[in-house]
């Protein structure tokens, strides 16, 4: 009705006529209306973008073990767990919080008052599981578990956290609790080779940690039943610490030790001062093969010093085997050479074709060391240099090179594949050297187990140095090649890249070698065999007959055992039982892993293990290990069904038909596990919110913006886009009528058509 009286009146008052200002005006006006009918017809819109998060809450799990009933000042740390879900927890909006307490296992909470400090063992794992399973139909967008981090449940959380990584669900993670503990000694554990040679002296590792102890010196002894085998004085650090303790069981067969420190006054436990382990002691002859070039000089034959030293301690054996140093007619190769006096032992020469050095690898392999002394490089075959280069470096044999005339580089060794076990390089076939000197001990080389003729550090450096015998000759070496450990060196001669080398050991492949560049026999190491010992006699001068050899013999010994103790593990570690845990309690799963090898040191995943729990002689458990593709090992558990002290024994049945077995010493305990380490653990949480995808927050304070982010999960939210037209207001189409009216009440004002 408007528009229409606006038009009458215009016609009415119509007066004709309109300068130019007036027609641009109208002109403008028409194309405001033409602008504003545009933008309609481009349709804007205003969005909205609208995130929807599913599912909307977040599960929070607490630790209710009795160490979360452990005051941290005046508050439990179940008490700092409740606060900080009071106070710190911050979620997104409309989410929802849904409360689980765990120990052993998961269940759900009302609220946070009903909470109390109870379980008497925690398990991470079991208690995620139970939550994947309760939440599988409306999982959380994420979990926040709050623990002290102790878990004594002997199952790794690992897979079930990672697990939840998979799902997009991040496990974020408090830890509660300081990381010290009240005054205590404990031996956490103990680590020796699993299998030793008969009356050889093997090495206990025992990890400890002494907190309120620091500076003090207690004894570590290693005992059998009763009886001390040894003993250690320890300086305490007051956190933790590995000492090393040598011992010597003193008969064969799987034997039952124990590691232990006396109860010191003022420790909160003393039964955490004792370690169980066990071993296996092997009745097996060490067999060496020596080969030596010199014979009878000075009126000796020169062979049989080595053999001899050797020989006297029981469980060695020597298969010595001789070279004429200037040749000999190939007639008498298959001759004997020498019988020796002392035992009817008799003498072959290398190249015996039985008797001599093996031909093939199989043969070699019955033996655990090889010596070349002095032997030339072209009575062995390529065959025989092959399968001694395999016999080091893939089934763990010990080799040793002697100096003389024809080893090293005035054997043209660095020729042929020996070179590749030898730990000095010889790049000259000049080497030979007349010179009497007594070698100098590098300061790294004490050490060494070869180097160890005294348990006294002071008697066995007068041993190396005052008592040591005059040599009067060496081949000179160019250099240790890389890895290689020089453990004697020439006290003035130097060769271009440093002092000439005397003695030098290093591991090669899967076995182990050494070079001696002097000669263990006449002429160069005449005094070396006879008189490097003490007197028999004080009372009488030095000679060959006045001494016992003890330092000569305890070398070469303290040599073969270092040498041969890669392939005496190789021989006996076909099977390597694993646990999580020497100790545990009774009538709960201990994970199993067991590690199988066929004869070439590969894995073998198709052998038959079983798993045999012993109590005496009782058998009270069997168990049949599955292989795991993904662990790449066998896989059990056993369960002890009292305390007490037990053997697990690992039995493979190979393919080919060999037999293995490995054997440990399991240990069931009625301790309180809940409260025998108190300790916060935070590393072991952190490690969940890692394999999770989470985050760790702190116990004190967090930024929330950051907490309330994280707490929405890292799964995508559902994103709703709502589009509002803006032109279909009826605003806009009043603007567009009254601006068209304005323009004609205007022209028909003017007369304008």
């Amino acid at each position: 009705m408007l528009v229409l009286a606006l038009m009458g009146w215009s016609y009415y008052s119509a007066r004709g006529g309109a300068h130019g200002g007036l027609r641009l005006g109208l002109l403008a006006l028409r194309l405001l209306v033409l602008a504003v009918v545009v933008v309609c017809l481009l349709d804007p819109q205003r969005v909205e973008e609208v995130r929807h998060f599913q599912p909307a809450y977040v599960a929070v799990l607490m630790d209710t073990s009795r160490s979360m009933d452990w005051k941290e000042g005046a508050s439990t740390r179940l008490d700092l767990a409740k606060n900080w879900v009071k106070q710190d927890l911050k979620v997104p909006e409309n989410f929802l919080v849904s409360y689980y307490g765990f120990s052993s296992n998961l269940f759900s909470l009302p609220n946070l008052n009903a909470l109390a400090a109870d379980g008497n063992r925690t398990s991470l794992a079991q208690s995620l599981e139970d939550l994947a399973a309760a939440t599988a139909q409306n999982p959380p967008a994420s979990v926040v578990l709050l623990s002290d981090g102790g878990d004594n449940s002997l199952q790794s959380a690992e897979a079930v956290a990672k697990t939840f990584g998979q799902r997009k669900i991040p496990i974020h993670t408090v830890a509660l609790g300081a990381t010290n503990e009240p005054p205590d000694i404990v031996l956490e554990n103990v680590q020796v080779r699993r299998a030793l040679l008969n009356q050889s002296t093997t090495k206990a590792v025992v990890t400890l940690r002494s907190s309120g102890f620091d500076g003090q010196t207690v004894p570590l002894r290693i005992v059998k039943e009763s009886k001390v085998l040894a003993e250690h004085k320890v300086q305490l650090t007051g956190g933790s610490q590995r000492v090393e303790v040598e011992f010597t069981p003193a008969s064969p067969g799987f034997q039952t030790f124990a590691a232990e420190i006396p109860a010191q006054p003022g420790e909160r436990l003393t039964e955490n001062n004792r370690r169980e382990f066990g071993l296996t002691v092997v009745d097996q002859v060490l067999r060496v093969i020596y080969m030596e070039a010199s014979g009878d000089e000075a009126g000796a034959f020169q062979p049989l010093y080595l053999k001899h030293a050797l020989e006297d301690t029981p469980g060695i054996e020597v298969k010595t085997l001789y070279v004429e140093q200037y040749g000999a007619p190939a007639s008498l190769n298959d001759k004997v050479a020498y019988v020796d006096p002392k035992n009817g032992d008799k003498i072959y020469r290398v190249q015996h074709p039985t008797q001599g050095y093996p031909r093939t690898l199989d043969e070699l392999l019955k033996y655990q060391v090889v010596i070349f002394s002095d032997v030339p490089k072209d009575d062995f075959t390529p065959e025989q240099l092959r399968a001694t280069e395999r016999f080091v470096t893939e089934f763990g044999g010990g080799f040793a090179m002697v100096g003389g005339h024809t080893s090293f580089g005035a054997g043209g060794y660095q020729h042929t594949l020996i070179d590749n076990l030898i730990p000095v390089a010889m790049e000259s076939e000049a080497d030979l050297t007349e010179d009497t000197f007594v070698p100098n001990v590098l300061d790294n080389a004490w050490p060494h187990p070869i180097m160890r003729l005294s348990g006294d550090p002071e008697e066995n450096r007068a041993i190396w140095t005052t008592k040591f015998p005059r040599l009067q000759g060496y081949n000179r070496v160019d250099r240790a090649k890389p890895g290689a450990m020089v453990l004697l060196q020439h006290p003035s001669d130097r060769t271009s890249y440093g002092p000439a080398i005397i003695l030098a050991t290093q591991e090669v492949g899967k076995g182990r070698t050494m070079a001696l560049t002097t000669d263990t026999t006449y002429l160069w190491g005449q005094w070396f065999e006879t008189i490097w010992g003490e007197k028999i006699d004080p009372n009488q001068p030095m000679t060959e007959q006045n001494c016992d050899s003890r330092y000569f013999k305890q070398f070469w010994l303290n040599s073969i055992r270092w040498l041969s103790a890669h392939k005496f593990d190789f021989d006996h570690n076909l099977l390597s039982l694993e646990l999580a845990q020497t100790y545990c309690a009774p009538n709960l799963d201990v994970p199993v892993r067991v590690r199988a090898a066929n004869r070439g040191g590969h894995e073998a995943a198709d052998a038959e293990v079983t798993l045999h729990l012993w109590n005496g002689a009782t058998e009270v458990q069997t168990v049949r290990a599955g292989y795991s593709e993904e662990q790449r090992s066998y896989q059990a558990n056993v369960k002890l069904p009292t305390a007490g002290k037990f053997q697990l024994q690992a039995t493979a049945i190979f393919k080919d038909g060999k037999i293995a077995d490995d054997q440990q010493v399991l240990v069931g305990e009625d301790a309180d596990w809940e409260l025998a380490d108190i300790r916060a653990r935070p590393e072991t949480l952190a490690a969940l919110s890692r394999w999770s995808g989470g985050q760790v927050f702190s116990a004190r304070t967090n930024d929330p913006v950051v907490m309330s982010n994280a707490m929405g999960g890292t799964k995508p939210a559902t994103v709703e886009y709502r589009k509002t037209p803006l032109w279909d207001k009826s605003w806009w189409l009043g603007t567009i009528i009254g601006l068209l009216s304005a323009e004609w009440v205007v022209r028909r004002l003017r007369g304008m058509a």
